[in-house]
């Protein structure tokens, strides 16, 4: 359902090995009929099927940032009054790499509009009218919500925005910030609404993966914005847990704690969370400015 074309492909003469199909037929669909394509000898193209697991074509989407952000953090999140809506979130960054650039306090999030079928449609980006405490970049960005977060209640969701350095990468950022999703994607509470600064990051860090899971905010790498194998975590607070008697609801945090130890250090990974594993891939080594390495854990 919600197909635009089906692409027929087939090899492109008798006895060519698996693999080697080409692109011979594109079916547009058609309202309440069975579709149907008989091969009348076409003569194959180029174009081959993509392999399994690959991602679509990528496209570059009319609407553009009213920033430019290097080292920002990304997130997206639903609407919480209406579940056809939800929004991509980019915030902080560094606005260029000259000398008198700007760590940015700044951020900005795109209306995507769910259809049928799993399809979306972008919208326009939207300047927030919230502004972080310190502006940084290499930081990381999460959304907590009660798929990943039992404490937060649906359909609430809070979208945080953790430490990093500021412009000159020279001193660290520890700060967090944390906004809950408004209907129409502001971010932040009151009028005019305001991010809540939650607990600081300690060890600061910056250019580190991240990873939200069962109540917790997870930090991987990147201690001192410089390659480390040690991680953090911090608990979203809740009734009768522990450190968070005077803040005792979300979006507060307890206490950043120590977690389990990387296999490597790691300064400026990527991450990835699929299912219950959290994937670290990449970034600069102790030993390497760029490793091949990739390693995984589970929560």
């Amino acid at each position: 359902a919600g197909a635009k074309e089906y692409r027929v492909y087939r090899s492109p003469v008798a006895g060519t090995p698996a693999g080697e199909e080409r692109l011979v037929a594109v079916v547009l669909p058609a309202s309440g009929e069975t579709l149907t394509w008989e091969d009348p000898g076409a003569v194959a193209q180029e174009a081959s099927p993509l392999p399994v697991g690959s991602t679509g074509v990528w496209q570059l989407l009319p609407a553009t940032m009213s920033s430019g952000r290097q080292g920002a953090g990304v997130a997206a999140a639903f609407d919480p009054a209406d579940a056809g809506k939800a929004y991509l979130y980019v915030m902080g960054g560094r606005d260029g790499l000259s000398p008198s650039s700007t760590a940015l306090r700044t951020y900005e999030y795109l209306d995507l509009t769910l259809e049928a079928g799993g399809a979306q449609t972008a919208g326009t980006w939207h300047a927030g009218t919230a502004q972080l405490g310190t502006g940084r970049w290499q930081l990381g960005a999460f959304v907590a919500s009660n798929a990943n977060a039992s404490r937060i209640t649906a359909p609430s969701a809070w979208v945080y925005a953790a430490g990093g350095v500021d412009a000159d990468g020279s001193t660290g950022v520890p700060d967090v910030d944390a906004g809950a999703v408004q209907p129409g994607g502001e971010l932040g509470e009151g009028a005019p609404p305001s991010f809540a600064s939650v607990k600081k990051m300690s060890p600061s860090r910056a250019g580190y993966g991240t990873a939200m899971a069962a109540n917790f905010l997870f930090v991987f790498g990147g201690s001192g914005a410089a390659p480390s194998a040690s991680a953090g975590q911090s608990e979203i607070c809740g009734p009768g847990v522990g450190s968070c008697s005077s803040t005792p609801s979300p979006p507060y945090l307890v206490n950043w704690n120590t977690a389990t130890s990387l296999s490597t250090a790691r300064y400026l990974t990527a991450s990835a969370t699929e299912s219950a594993f959290i994937f670290l891939l990449g970034g600069s080594t102790d030993t390497e400015a760029a490793t091949t390495r990739v390693e995984r854990t589970y929560y």
